[in-house]
Order: structure tokens, then sequence, then C-alpha cells
């Protein structure tokens, strides 16, 4: 406690009523951390990579890249394929012609995620055009 200002030291309450403590108010005001495990640590700012995927009403009004979007593209179909295989999983053999049809909808986005690391591919060459990859891609990117 060395170099703090006396006045803040042993003068005020610990605790009020309500529990609001008046101490650690008056730390902080005094520009002093208090970390006593009831106060949360901020997280360093992340990348695009390490963020997770969500569209949130945060995003609004903020104009993503073209690579930003073709990312966030291939991550929520890498998701959607994730999703899709835990369902086959979860079938175990108990229907056939739907775990069928969940194996196409696997195969579809499978070949979409190759169309969408074209797609990155291109657009940091700059030449990513609508014409270069599928219409179904080009939508998930736009």
């Amino acid at each position: 406690m060395e170099g703090r200002n006396p006045e803040f030291l042993n003068s005020l309450p610990e605790k009020t009523d309500d529990g609001f403590s008046e101490k650690k108010l008056a730390k902080a005001a005094e520009g002093m951390s208090v970390d006593d495990g009831t106060m949360k640590k901020r997280k360093p700012a992340s990348s695009p990579i390490s963020r997770p995927f969500r569209f949130s009403a945060g995003r609004k009004g903020i104009e993503l890249s073209q690579k930003e979007k073709i990312f966030l593209a291939y991550r929520k179909n890498s998701s959607d394929i994730l999703r899709l295989v835990e369902s086959l999983y979860a079938l175990n053999g108990a229907n056939i012609r739907q775990e069928e049809q969940i194996h196409g909808e696997i195969k579809r986005r499978r070949a979409l995620q190759e169309e969408l690391v074209t797609a990155l591919i291109l657009e940091q060459k700059h030449q990513l055009s609508k014409e270069a990859i599928s219409k179904e891609a080009w939508n998930l990117i736009q």
C-alpha cells in the first residue's frame, strides 16, 4: 500500500448496507486496480480468425471487406458441415434414406468449401469476379 494517499487507507468503511465497497471505489478512482478475484480481466483484442463466428447487431453499419466475408462464409459452412456430420452420427443406421440425404448435403457443402478457398485466393490476387465461382458461393460472400 506504499504510495497510496493516506486519506484513503483505513478511513472508509469496507462495505455499506448494499454491499457496495467505498474502499474499492476510492482505489479505482485513484487509478489503482484491485484484483481480488471479483473483477473480470479484459481479453486482448483478437484477429478475425480467432474470434467466434457471429452475426450480431453490433456489426451493423460496419462494412466487411470481401476477404472477411469469404472467411466468415467458410467458417459458417464449416460449422454447418460439422453439424451435419454430428446428425449423421446420431442417426446410427436408424434411417438409411435420411443418412443418404445428409451425406449428399455434406458432399455439396464440401464442394462449396473448395469454392470459397478458391474465392479467397482469387480475392487476394484481386481477380475475384462473379463468373469465377458458382452463384451459390457468390451469394454467400455478398
